[in-house]
């Protein structure tokens, strides 16, 4: 009987760690976006019982984004010291996401848009990999691209951790220094204008 308790006692504990299994970077990323999150209001606090609301606000947009600069720009980092292999893989087949808008604000009718994403598969070590490319397009890019299931590619594949393998392009392997350069020029040119308007006292 005791160890039948025991085993369910522990079995209860594997559950119940399992539901609330998160890994600390899971962890880092919630909380920097529950911090994110929590300047919202206080941003437009400012901004409504201000005379510079469009500046703080402004301010508040390009330290945002200037974070997600410098976060991407980090990764990028680490990913550099990564070790990878290139291997041999194709094109397996597509996902698409389908979105409907308006056509116009007050209008029921709705305008179907779909987008789709090549799935990739290649061979790493004995098992088989399907990841998905990190770069949506509609139908009409896909053929011009000459995007086609069956098509060979190379992958860029991360020994630790073949899941986040990549087309091997220059997109695809320097995607966080691209994403992290673009956002810190468009913080870089918000701040220009808030230091440049009346925000601060002359």
């Amino acid at each position: 009987m005791s160890r039948r308790k025991q085993q369910r006692t522990q079995s209860q504990r594997d559950t119940q760690s399992g539901a609330l299994n998160i890994t600390p970077e899971e962890k880092k990323g919630l909380i920097k976006f529950g911090l994110t999150i929590g300047t919202i209001p206080v941003a437009i606090v400012a901004a409504i019982f201000s005379d510079n609301g469009g500046q703080i606000l402004t301010a508040w947009f390009a330290g945002i984004v200037g974070l997600a600069g410098i976060l991407m720009l980090h990764k990028h980092l680490i990913q550099a010291q990564w070790r990878y292999e290139i291997v041999q893989g194709e094109i397996a087949g597509f996902s698409s996401v389908e979105q409907y808008e308006k056509v116009y604000e007050d209008s029921i009718q709705e305008q179907r848009t779909v987008s789709f994403s090549s799935v990739f598969y290649f061979r790493f070590q004995g098992r088989g990999y399907l990841v998905e490319h990190v770069i949506s397009m509609n139908g009409l890019m896909l053929r011009i691209l000459g995007y086609k299931a069956g098509e060979p590619v190379e992958m860029w594949v991360p020994i630790h951790k073949p899941t986040l393998a990549r087309k091997n392009s220059l997109f695809g392997r320097y995607i966080y220094l691209s994403t992290g350069l673009f956002f810190t020029l468009i913080s870089v040119v918000l701040w220009y204008f808030v230091f440049t308007s009346d925000f601060l006292p002359g």
